[in-house]
């Protein structure tokens, strides 16, 4: 379970689309995840923290945070060679004057 009041007590910088925005409260941090608007490769920072962590590296938020998808990598080699599309493209017609 999810120590809320010592949570609350941190102030929480993020990195999304190579900006950093903050401080937020934890609160915001939670709502922000609960929107999926916070994705795995994000990073969040507090004053408590060494360096920068990606948002599901943290205890705090990673229990929050969306199942990982479970859909199969599609394996390559199967494909190569099975082009099942062809595309051809046609000239555009002449003005009629």
């Amino acid at each position: 379970m999810i120590d809320f009041i010592y949570m609350s007590k941190h102030q929480w910088y993020l990195h999304l689309h190579g900006e950093s925005i903050g401080p937020l409260s934890t609160k915001s941090v939670i709502l922000m995840l609960q929107q999926n608007r916070l994705q795995f490769v994000d990073f969040v920072w507090s004053q408590h923290l060494t360096k920068w962590h990606r948002v599901h590296d943290l205890d705090q938020f990673a229990s929050l945070m969306p199942l990982y998808p479970t859909v199969p990598i599609p394996d390559i080699s199967e494909a190569e060679g099975k082009s099942t599309t062809s595309y051809v493209v046609q000239p555009a017609p002449e003005e009629k004057k």
